[in-house]
């Protein structure tokens, strides 16, 4: 990688990892108010900008939080980034929401449908804010949709699961014909790394990144059973959780709380298209099967 890429929001979980594995120079945004950023930004002598700015799904915040850093930061990157070099924007596939079953970057956005629809809601408005702005000033543009990533210094609730099942309280994960497909983070750098160093088609490109394989919870399940082998199990109907909350997020103004979000992520029951990216960026997936997830779930 070379110096001439820059990581916008470095200060993030993502960039704490991908900075120096990118060789990127990092730097740090926030926005206190739209438009307005907490310290100048210089992209001029970047050729790729990838932006990872604004926070992600966390107990606290709300529509104001979340529209405020991620459309406020993606419109400063993207008013930044010099006419005729390449913006990526790191976008979420919260964007397509929940129960949704196969899905493609051409499958409409549903963001009332996530359990935490404040952040897929402003996720997609920054995709709509980029867009425009890197279309009015000669931008290239390449949005990346991730799935949930896990990896070394990731992965949030599977290693609160797989923590809590060695130390004797298994969550059983029901129904387990629930598909969890997630993006380990090391696909995510090498999808990085392609694109930082690949012209993008016809100077816009969106892509939706995951594993090149499906689990479901049933294999969930196995993974913390063999982790805590004499744990207590303990239904989760995750499923029913994940019903509720798209139900109750139908009402005005209405957000969930943290733990009800947290157990709904494993009820989102998509399954993305993988392929279409790998394929676009020359990436084998055969590295990157389960035996990857197997690993994490048993480091």
């Amino acid at each position: 990688m070379s110096a001439r890429i820059a990581f916008v929001g470095a200060d993030g979980a993502l960039g704490a990892r991908l900075v120096p594995a990118l060789g990127a120079r990092g730097i740090n945004l926030r926005c206190s108010a739209l438009h307005a950023p907490s310290a100048p930004l210089d992209l001029s002598g970047a050729y790729v900008t990838i932006n990872a700015a604004g926070p992600r799904v966390r107990p606290g915040l709300g529509w104001v939080d979340y529209l405020r850093e991620h459309v406020g930061t993606a419109s400063i990157v993207a008013g930044a980034v010099r006419p005729g070099a390449h913006l990526v924007l790191i976008s979420s596939a919260a964007v397509y929401g929940s129960a949704r079953g196969a899905v493609d970057a051409t499958t409409p956005p549903m963001p009332d449908s996530f359990p935490v629809p404040a952040y897929a809601w402003a996720k997609l408005a920054a995709e709509h804010a980029t867009r425009s702005i890197c279309a009015d000033r000669g931008v290239a543009l390449t949005i990346l949709r991730p799935s949930i990533i896990y990896g070394s210094g990731a992965g949030g609730v599977l290693i609160t699961l797989r923590n809590l099942a060695r130390r004797g309280m298994r969550a059983v994960l029901e129904p387990e014909s629930t598909r969890q497909h997630l993006l380990h983070l090391e696909l995510f750098q090498r999808v990085l790394e392609q694109v930082a160093t690949t012209s993008p088609p016809a100077h816009r490109a969106t892509y939706v990144v995951a594993d090149p394989f499906v689990l479901t919870s049933a294999d969930l399940n196995d993974a913390y059973r063999a982790a805590g082998p004499r744990s207590v199990p303990l239904v989760t109907p995750v499923g029913l959780v994940g019903e509720a909350t798209r139900r109750w997020n139908r009402g005005p103004n209405r957000q969930v709380s943290g733990l009800v979000a947290v157990a709904s992520m494993l009820a989102l029951d998509n399954a993305y298209d993988w392929k279409t990216c790998l394929d676009a960026l020359g990436i084998d997936p055969e590295p990157y099967g389960r035996a990857r997830f197997d690993e994490f779930i048993r480091a």
